[in-house]
């Protein structure tokens, strides 16, 4: 299957990595209060391409992230991540929103990276998945 964004990683190195796969799992998400928010289903460098620009998307396994979905395996990692940002810019929830969300992921959605020692994993969406009805208000992310 095609991927969303493959037209914008096609010449990032490695991307997306090949430790990457599909499988059924529930993914947790910073998202805003109202799901029908388009940017809770967009990774950040769709949202706004000039970031590639930054500092932070320097380099091609950043940028491949950028255009993925962020997602960490439990809630409590995503709320840990969260606050952690939050302490280095208190406007963080007008850019990754206010709550964290539960996404019920398909193995027909995407491929997935292996979480990180923190529960963040990457999940590169194929062109055709569709979250607004696999998607829940688990908390308030702060």
């Amino acid at each position: 299957m095609e991927l969303k964004y493959m037209e914008l990683i096609n010449g990032f190195e490695n991307c997306p990595p090949i430790n990457c796969q599909s499988r059924n799992t529930v993914g947790y998400r910073f998202v805003f209060e109202d799901l029908g928010n388009t940017n809770n289903y967009i990774p950040p460098l769709a949202i706004d391409p000039t970031r590639i620009n930054t500092p932070k998307f320097c380099a091609d396994p950043n940028r491949c992230s950028g255009y993925a979905l962020s997602m960490f395996s439990d809630a409590q990692s995503a709320r840990k991540s969260y606050e952690k940002m939050a302490k280095n810019n208190k406007n963080i929830h007008k850019t990754l929103g206010t709550h964290i969300a539960e996404f019920t992921i398909l193995e027909t959605d995407g491929i997935i990276s292996p979480p990180s020692c923190s529960g963040h994993f990457d999940l590169h969406e194929f062109a055709e998945a569709d979250f607004t009805n696999r998607v829940r208000l688990i908390c308030n992310a702060h």
